[in-house]
C-alpha cells in the first residue's frame, strides 16, 4: 500500500511539473511583459489610463490605514499615553508612562514609529500628484474633470500627512523646527534627505 501511495505522489508531482513547463513554453516572451523596461515601471507605460491614475491615489489613501499610522500606532502608541487616564502603575511598557511624565531617556518606537510611515505616505502622495499631472497631458477630454478631482484629493492628502507630521514631531513657535517639506517624489535615499523647515514655512506648505 505504501508503495502505491508513493507511486501516486510521484505521478502527481510529475504531472504538476509538466503543466508548469507546458505553460511556460506556451508564453510568448515578446508579449508576456510588454513594457519598455522589465526592471521598473516606466513613465512611458504608467500612468497611461484613468485606472492607473486611480491606483496611484489609492496607494496614498492606503497609507492612512497603515499599522504604524491610524491602523494602530497613532492612537495606541502616541496619543494614548498623553491621555489623563494613562495607568502609571502599568509596567508592561514603561515607555508609555515616560511619554506622559516626560522622562524618556532616548528615542523608542512608542514615539518614533509613525515618522517613517507618514513620510512614506507623503512620498506616495507626491507620486500620485506627479503621475496624475503627467497623465492629464495626454488624457481624453472626457477624463479631465475626474483627473482634476483626483489631483485635488492627492494634494489634500499630502497636506493632511504634512499636518499630522507637524502635529506629532514639529515645534510650536514659528521659528522652531518644523518638518521636512518635500515637494516631489524622491528618486533616492539622498534625494529624500531634506532638512526641517521652520514651523511657519511648514504651515505655509500645508495650506
Amino acid at each position: 500500500m505504501k508503495a502505491i501511495n508513493n507511486i501516486f505522489r510521484h505521478a502527481a508531482a510529475f504531472a504538476a511539473a509538466a503543466a508548469i513547463v507546458a505553460a511556460a513554453a506556451g508564453c510568448n516572451e515578446d508579449k508576456f511583459l510588454s513594457i519598455s523596461s522589465p526592471d521598473e515601471i516606466s513613465v512611458a507605460d504608467y500612468p497611461t489610463t484613468l485606472d492607473h491614475a486611480s491606483s496611484l491615489l489609492t496607494s496614498a489613501y492606503g497609507q492612512i490605514h497603515h499599522w504604524n499610522f491610524y491602523g494602530s500606532c497613532f492612537g495606541g502608541y502616541i496619543m494614548y499615553p498623553l491621555e489623563y487616564d494613562v495607568d502609571f502603575a502599568w509596567r508592561d511598557s514603561e515607555e508609555w508612562c515616560g511619554v506622559t511624565a516626560g522622562t524618556n531617556e532616548g528615542p523608542h518606537d512608542r514615539v518614533t514609529i509613525s515618522w517613517p510611515t507618514i513620510n512614506q505616505a507623503i512620498h506616495y502622495a507626491n507620486v500620485a500628484i506627479e503621475g496624475i499631472r503627467s497623465y492629464m497631458e495626454i488624457a481624453p477630454e472626457g477624463e479631465k474633470a475626474t483627473l482634476r478631482n483626483y489631483l485635488g484629493e492627492a494634494l489634500f492628502l499630502r497636506g493632511f500627512f504634512w499636518f499630522q507630521l507637524q502635529m506629532i514631531y514639529g515645534g510650536v513657535g514659528l521659528q522652531d523646527a518644523g518638518i521636512p517639506i518635500l515637494w516631489h517624489s524622491a528618486d533616492s535615499y539622498t534625494d529624500a534627505l531634506v532638512s526641517r523647515s521652520s514651523v511657519e514655512d511648514s504651515y505655509k506648505a500645508i495650506i
